[in-house]
């Protein structure tokens, strides 16, 4: 038996990458979404908090989610994590930041 997502699963595009004092992490699908930490793990966990946040805001007041970010409907778990390995290049990601490390965040808001 696979074992899928929950209904109310939001999937987010992400990405961390190294900076002068640790790690970045932002969501290009999400303006204005870009927190820090020491380890990228740090980052990561920092991120998923504001991703949440911001996208509770989306749900709460009934609007539309940003282009980039979907709802995941009983998609089967070992797609959603072996998805991040075949990306399509994310949207508002510039060369500059082409070395970062692109994935998906699956939110429950």
């Amino acid at each position: 038996m696979t074992e899928t997502l929950p209904r109310s699963m939001i999937v987010v595009p992400i990405c961390i990458e190294p900076d002068e004092t640790g790690f970045v992490g932002y969501s290009p699908a999400l303006s204005g979404c870009v927190v820090g930490g020491e380890t990228r793990e740090e980052a990561r966990q920092h991120l998923e908090e504001a991703v949440r946040l911001n996208l509770s805001s989306y749900v709460k007041h009934g609007d539309p989610l940003p282009p980039g970010c979907r709802v995941s409907c009983g998609i089967p778990v070992s797609d959603a994590v072996s998805r991040s390995a075949h990306m399509e290049p994310l949207l508002g990601v510039s060369e500059a930041h082409s070395g970062c490390e692109r994935s998906e965040l699956l939110v429950t808001v």
